[in-house]
């Protein structure tokens, strides 16, 4: 099983989508799960 796990939220979560898009689209990769994961900052 293959994952494609993103960190991110806001522009970041933004940017890792365009990506993943890439990845799938362009580079062909064949991902069977998608996580992508979105942390409030702690301050």
């Amino acid at each position: 099983m293959k994952a494609l796990v993103i960190p991110g939220g806001g522009s970041n979560g933004a940017f890792a989508g365009g990506v993943a898009q890439y990845l799938i689209e362009n580079l062909k990769r064949d991902y069977q799960f998608f996580l992508f994961v979105l942390l409030p900052e702690v301050c």
